[in-house]
């Protein structure tokens, strides 16, 4: 009896694999296509530089490097990636999972802010848990703060209800 090497037989298996790999590529132009969120919902996808009016529903932002306009009060924004810039009228809650994101919100219900780098400035959100480094907020009223990164920064224009700084070097602020 005759025994292939392992590394034939691995390769024999790649390229059998290769031809039943499919890509999706989203559409191109300004209309949003959609995607299923974690919770079922159909979250939006918008191009890049479309305006996008949200009508509460959740929204995805993933294109490194793009700026998003989203009008109307949204549900949930997440936005993953690097070098992003969004301009927002409001959200239920705002994920960031990214470094170097850049929002400019009205207002915010929950912010979630896990990255490094990134710059929000808003005019309230009932709370804001920030759990990156060297991140900059400037909101003009904030609820609750959590920050369990360090070197981050956070300026607000009223007193905060709570605030737990469970990281090193973290600055906050309050110009009232």
């Amino acid at each position: 009896m005759k025994l292939i090497p392992a590394s034939a037989v691995a390769l024999a298996a790649l390229l059998a694999l290769s031809g039943c790999i499919t890509v999706q590529v989203p559409p191109s132009g300004s209309a949003p296509s959609a995607a299923a969120s974690a919770e079922g919902e159909e979250s939006l996808r918008p191009a890049p530089g479309a305006v996008v009016d949200c009508d509460s529903r959740p929204v995805l932002l993933n294109q490194a490097g793009a700026t998003y306009r989203l009008s109307g009060n949204c549900g949930t924004v997440t936005i993953e990636g690097q070098d992003i810039t969004v301009d927002l009228d409001g959200a239920a809650v705002v994920e960031i999972r990214g470094d170097r994101v850049s929002i400019d919100a009205d207002m915010i219900g929950a912010l979630s802010l896990s990255g490094q780098n990134n710059s929000v400035d808003a005019d309230s959100a009932d709370s804001a848990t920030v759990a990156g480094d060297r991140n900059d907020l400037e909101l003009d009223s904030i609820g609750s703060l959590t920050i369990d990164g360090n070197d981050n920064r956070v300026d607000t224009d009223q007193p905060i209800g709570t605030v737990a700084d469970n990281g090193s070097r973290n600055l906050v602020t309050t110009d009232d």
